[in-house]
């Protein structure tokens, strides 16, 4: 345990009962001060009261398990996969097309939509599990930091190589390897501490 990471944020002891309210939002900047400092972020329930009760405790990670970088490794090239079709099919839209968009609109909306079509792809794979709207409720829940990450690099390395929003047969290898590669620890450390994969 310890007192000087929850004090970084505001609370004085190792335990503190929070608000349900409050839970989800606090739990996210314990999550984010937890990669950084390399803590475990654990929630439970307090029976008593039934409040949210956050324990931060320090671990340390293995970042030499070949079997957590297979998962994560299968796990972010599923994540590629859909945010690839909705970001590559924007690109090449307004390329072919030729709508004098600015490249960063360009690029904000192929961000967008492949964060869609990711999702999209999730529920499908879901949805044989689940009913639709749970199948689409835990798309929405996986991990959009990962999302993110991989759509915001594959776009800055276009826009770095290219000078703009611009699909050509040797810039897209690279952007597959940079949107692969930049989530990849961060799947991983996800997976090896709380068991939890983005797809």
């Amino acid at each position: 345990m310890t007192d000087a990471l929850l004090q970084e944020i505001g609370f004085p002891n190792q335990r503190q009962l929070v608000q349900s309210h409050w839970v989800e939002t606090l739990y996210n900047e314990f999550c984010l001060l937890s990669f950084i400092r390399r803590c475990a972020v654990i929630p439970v329930y307090d029976v008593e009261s039934g409040n949210r009760v956050i324990l931060v405790q320090q671990i340390a990670i293995d970042w030499r398990c070949r079997h957590t970088w297979r998962v994560a490794s299968k796990n972010t090239l599923w994540c590629l996969f859909g945010c690839a079709i909705g970001d590559f099919g924007t690109i090449a839209f307004f390329q072919f097309t030729g709508i004098p968009w600015p490249t960063l609109a360009i690029m904000i909306l192929a961000i967008i939509n492949g964060l869609l079509t990711s999702i999209a792809l999730e529920t499908l794979i879901l949805v044989r599990q689940m009913t639709i709207g749970t199948a689409f409720r835990t798309a929405i829940g996986m991990s959009i930091i990962s999302m993110v990450a991989m759509e915001v690099m594959m776009n800055v390395v276009d826009w770095v190589l290219t000078g703009g929003a611009v699909l050509t047969w040797w810039v897209v290898p690279i952007m597959l390897a940079a949107g692969f590669v930049t989530p990849l620890p961060y799947n991983y450390w996800r997976l090896k501490l709380f068991g939890k994969a983005c797809h």
